[in-house]
Formats: C-alpha cells, structure tokens, sequence
C-alpha cells in the first residue's frame, strides 16, 4: 500500500522541515509504522 502527500500546509513543520517534505513524496515509515 503506497501513501503519498497530496497537499500540505505551506507554514507547518513538515513544510519547514531539512529537507522538507514536498507534495509527491512517498510516505515509508511513520513512527515506526510501515506503509
């Protein structure tokens, strides 16, 4: 099962994060949860 951004607040910390996480991008693990 594939996740994927599809949109994100510009001013959030995703946004501002090194490097930032951008609209696209696949979302592999969350907190030791795989996806």
């Amino acid at each position: 099962m594939a996740v994927f951004v599809c949109g994100l607040n510009p001013a959030g910390s995703a946004a501002k994060s090194s490097p930032p996480i951008k609209v696209g991008d696949e979302i592999l693990e969350v907190i030791h949860t795989r996806y």
